[in-house]
């Protein structure tokens, strides 16, 4: 259900001084892990590196 509203979904970005990158991050919860992606996009080539990267073990899923 994420999957296809964020494929649906427009999402405004800002552009930088230059317009030829762009700075976006991912969120994934999931039941047991978060894991979070920061990358730089050039979007005159295409292409992205990858700023930063978390990943942080929660489990959401366990029962008491």
């Amino acid at each position: 259900m994420v999957n296809a509203y964020a494929q649906n979904s427009a999402v405004s970005i800002p552009s930088t001084a230059t317009g030829t990158e762009r700075i976006l991050a991912a969120i994934d919860i999931g039941t047991n892990s978060i894991h979070m992606v920061v990358v730089r996009i050039e979007t005159a080539l295409p292409s992205f590196t990858i700023i930063a990267k978390e990943k942080d073990t929660v489990r959401l899923g366990e029962r008491d």
